[in-house]
């Protein structure tokens, strides 16, 4: 059973935060077209601000992803998928504005009750446990993703077709990577462009 004592200290709800952090997942690799093994490894210390210049949209960021072969890219983010990032920290008890952390960008705010999730995820600060900031494997996002579809796709509350849900059901979150894609073709980026943002050899 999952141990939320980092949350309940700030009062801050973990279903709540659950979602945040998704979400924040969602726009982190839908926005960029990252892997989620890239994305689970993506720290602040490699996301910094794109300085302000015509023709550049403002409020983007440039993140640094290590890829396959250990090669290193550049992504970019809006404004929006950085909200989200800076909310998903909050619900950590972690200062988004520090920019020299080698802390993950999405790191775990519910943490499982057993001994290897809470060594690797809790510290304790003044006899209350703190989260750590450590992120998640890539097989851990995924689980993370897929839960999350699945959740809103069992969601009546929202008006969804059944296909929209059973899409949801069974979709992977590679698809986010797909979808950034299909959007660039479609927006006329240039194939060498895409190619390099995807990480393509």
């Amino acid at each position: 059973m999952p141990v939320a004592a980092p949350l309940a200290a700030k009062d801050v709800d973990a279903p709540g935060a659950q979602y945040r952090l998704a979400r924040a997942a969602v726009l982190l690799l839908g926005c960029s077209g990252a892997r989620r093994e890239e994305a689970a490894g993506a720290q602040r210390c490699h996301l910094q601000p794109v300085p302000e210049q015509a023709g550049i949209p403002a409020g983007l960021w440039e993140l640094a992803l290590r890829g396959k072969r250990q090669q290193w890219r550049t992504v970019f983010l809006p404004a929006r998928a950085i909200d989200a990032l800076r909310t998903h920290w909050a619900d950590r008890g972690h200062d988004f504005e520090n920019p020299d952390q080698e802390l993950a960008l999405l790191s775990p705010v519910v943490i499982p009750a057993t001994r290897t999730a809470q060594a690797k995820h809790l510290s304790e600060a003044d006899g209350a446990p703190v989260l750590r900031g450590k992120g998640f494997s890539p097989d851990g996002l995924y689980q993370l993703l897929t839960t999350t579809l699945v959740r809103v796709a069992d969601d009546a509350t929202l008006s969804l077709s059944e296909a929209e849900r059973n899409q949801l059901r069974h979709v992977a979150p590679h698809a986010l990577r797909h979808t950034f894609a299909t959007h660039a073709v479609a927006n006329e980026m240039p194939a060498d462009v895409l190619q390099r943002l995807l990480g393509h050899a």
